[in-house]
Formats: structure tokens, sequence, C-alpha cells
């Protein structure tokens, strides 16, 4: 039984890490720069659900590592990326489970989303374009913010809405 459970795990994490390798890598260009629009940032609800819990919160870093491979920044890409997974999807699973607690999933999931919009902002933003690359703070910051605004806040939403009713939380 175990093993059967593992291996869904792992499963979900392969699947969480191809779609938002795939996705990123598809959109090409709009993936990387002072203006990332990441559609596959939108990925970063599914470990708020327990279906994908924590298979999603390794998932989808690993799919953000195989997209900065491809990328034009390289190893501080890579860097930078698993530094904001280390402390976004973590929050993600324990906000997913604090809205299974208390009832309010959307106070939760708009936390999680914004926590996830503004700590990718710092190291991508800031750290990554500004302080690696010198690219002008206020174009990457501004950039990173009004890019995951869209991409992870708003796609995410309402992609949470949609997949919600494909994997219901228990």
């Amino acid at each position: 039984m175990i093993y059967r459970k593992l291996g869904i795990g792992v499963v979900k994490t392969v699947m969480c890490a191809a779609l938002y390798a795939v996705i990123t890598a598809a959109i090409g260009p709009l993936a990387y720069g002072p203006f990332e629009l990441r559609l596959s940032d939108m990925l970063g609800v599914l470990p708020f659900l327990s279906y994908f819990g924590w298979s999603a919160a390794f998932g989808v870093p690993l799919g953000g590592i195989i997209a900065a491979l491809l990328g034009p920044w390289g190893v501080a890409d890579l860097i930078c990326g698993i530094a904001s997974s280390v402390m976004i999807f973590p929050f993600t699973v324990w906000a997913g489970q604090q809205a299974r607690k208390t009832g309010r999933e959307r106070l939760w999931l708009i936390l999680a989303l914004a926590e996830n919009v503004l700590v990718t902002t710092f190291w991508i933003g800031y750290v990554l374009l500004n302080r690696v690359f010198g690219i002008p703070v206020w174009e990457g910051v501004s950039g990173l913010l009004l890019g995951g605004t869209i991409s992870t806040l708003v796609c995410g939403y309402i992609f949470y809405q949609t997949i919600k009713k494909i994997f219901p939380d228990k």
C-alpha cells in the first residue's frame, strides 16, 4: 500500500514538473525577462489542493529548474528560482491546510498567491535581474510584479476555480 501511494505521489510530481516546463517553453520569450508573463506560474496553486499537496510543491519547482535550464539567465536563474520555491511552496501547502481547517478558502488562497508573487518579484526581479544582471530595479521589480500579478494571482485564481471542480478538496 505504501509503495502504491509513493508511486502515485511520484507520478503527480513528474506530471507537475513536465506541465510547468512545457508551458514555459511553449510561451518562450514571454517567460523570461524584465516583464515576465510566465503563465506556467498559475500551476503554483496546485500545492494548495490536498490532492496534489507536497507532490506539486516538489513538482512545480522541478519544472522551474527545467525551465531555468532552457532560459537565457543560466545558473543564476536556477539558484534564484530554487531560493524562491523554498519560500513559496511550503507556505502554499500550509495555506491550503489552513483553508480546509478554517473554511476560509478564498482568504488563504489569495494570501498564498500574493506571497508567491512577492517572493518571486524579490528573487527574480530584484536579486536576479537587478543585482546579478544590472537591469534597473524599477524595470525588473515592476515587470515581475505586473507579470506575476497577471500570471499567478489572476490566472492562478481562475485556474484554481476550474481545477478544484476536477479535484475537490477533502
